[in-house]
């Protein structure tokens, strides 16, 4: 659970993650395809994970769809934001875990997390097809707690992610060409510029 706690939405639905210890991690991962087709977009739109919508459906659809959860815990991240990790087996075409984040103030589900088990990067693309772009980013540090900051969008950042943003689903891959998680969002993995900057500090 603690990859995922380090992967929720913060009150203003931006994603907050991990900083990295000492190991160069992420950095290694070599993805090419960084330029979007014309028939590509590179505005978000609302995943729907098995027929849940992110920021739209509710905790009670959550219970309708996928059933009793195996186990739930509580998180906090952003000044007024809080809510549940609920977290279930995933069978089927993907196996693995997966954890459902619901906020407690709207009850509706921000964001969705699969960790698939021994998912390759190509798997990953074979199975959600060819039509993803890659974009890099890094962390915007003035706006973190020295353990976990939100992202944002970096040319040279260490931190890339398999887009589908059509879709509302972003892949993270590491250094192995493994794929660590899927995510499945309402709201852009980050920022597109360093917040950082416009106030005047370095990222």
């Amino acid at each position: 659970m603690k990859t995922i706690l380090c992967l929720l939405l913060s009150h203003t639905l931006t994603l907050v993650a991990c900083q990295p210890s000492s190991s160069p991690g992420q950095s290694q991962v070599e993805l090419t395809q960084t330029s979007p087709s014309p028939s590509q977009g590179r505005e978000w739109r609302a995943s729907t994970f098995r027929g849940l919508t992110m920021g739209k459906s509710t905790r009670a659809d959550m219970l309708r769809l996928l059933g009793k959860p195996e186990g739930s815990s509580p998180y906090n991240e952003g000044k007024d934001g809080s809510g549940l990790l609920y977290e279930y087996k995933a069978n089927g075409d993907v196996p693995g875990v997966i954890v459902v984040a619901v906020d407690n103030r709207t009850d509706l589900i921000l964001n969705v997390n699969l960790e698939p088990q021994g998912w390759s990067k190509e798997q990953a693309i074979k199975h959600f097809g060819d039509d993803y772009l890659v974009t890099r980013y890094d962390f915007d540090d003035c706006l973190g707690d020295g353990e976990s900051a939100p992202l944002y969008e970096s040319p040279n950042g260490s931190i890339p992610r398999i887009e589908y943003r059509e879709r509302g689903i972003a892949i993270a891959v590491n250094d192995q060409n493994n794929v660590d998680y899927i995510m499945y969002v309402s709201e852009p993995v980050g920022a597109p510029s360093s917040r950082c900057k416009k106030k005047g500090q370095a990222p």
